[in-house]
């Protein structure tokens, strides 16, 4: 219980304290709410108010880019502005946001197909050596230099809480927890193309500008066996079910 909450009691009282908060009474996923908090982006500064349900590998990063830049005209240069742009949004825990008022937010957020995304995250946080790894070298009782293998990275994910620990490898449907019929728009990263032209309109109108930002983008060439496919479907199967995948 208290690993996903990475044994820190002040974590535990914030989840406790989100709990409580009507925004997310109809929650029952397994990330700790200060996760899921922590990646809805809400603005109020438009003509139409919007809240980005932001799931990680699944093109947030660029549609956080062209938001900001339409809204005040910066683009990001370096993943620190990406940072500073993400962590320039509203809250829900903030407590401004009651439930009265959802409906003058337009909710949208941008989903990916769950293998192709949990491979992404393999390869992007722990092929690359990022910090997320040694999440993962903790759990398999490994040196912290060791190579992972994708089954021994699908083992920190089923047995290791290892969807608890990190919103990159969080279930989608954890991440946007609304009803489906909530949501007034779901993007699919495989015609991002189109779908982010739909938001951008929606939110400013005829005049805006996409800025993509993929600098560690993946590919999805990765091989990888039926077995493993089969334990990826398994593991995300809300996200296969959610999300029409």
């Amino acid at each position: 219980m208290l690993k996903k909450y990475l044994y820190n009691p002040k974590l535990v009282i914030k989840d406790q304290y989100l709990k409580r908060s009507h925004f997310y009474k109809n929650y029952c996923g397994d990330l700790p709410l200060f996760r899921v908090d922590s990646r809805i982006a809400i603005s109020d500064s438009n003509p139409k108010k919007y809240m980005f349900f932001r799931i990680p590998k699944a093109a947030n990063s660029t549609v956080i880019s062209s938001l900001y830049f339409n809204e005040n005209g910066s683009e990001a240069k370096s993943w620190e502005d990406i940072a500073l742009f993400k962590n320039s949004y509203s809250r829900p825990s903030q407590g401004y946001l009651e439930n009265n008022c959802l409906n003058d937010y337009f909710k949208f957020t941008i989903v990916r197909n769950p293998l192709n995304r949990c491979l992404s995250a393999y390869q992007d946080k722990i092929l690359r050596q990022c910090a997320q790894k040694k999440l993962v070298t903790n759990f398999l009782k490994i040196d912290a230099k060791s190579t992972v293998t994708l089954n021994q990275f699908l083992d920190f994910l089923e047995f290791g809480e290892g969807m608890c620990l990190d919103g990159h490898f969080a279930m989608q449907s954890d991440l946007c927890f609304f009803d489906i019929n909530e949501i007034d728009f779901i993007g699919k990263f495989e015609t991002l193309d189109s779908h982010i032209r739909i938001i951008l309109e929606s939110i400013y109108g005829s005049k805006y500008s996409i800025k993509s930002w993929n600098v560690h983008k993946t590919k999805n060439s990765y091989d990888i066996d039926d077995l493993s496919k089969k334990r990826i479907k398994r593991l995300y199967r809300n996200d296969y079910e959610k999300f029409k995948y």
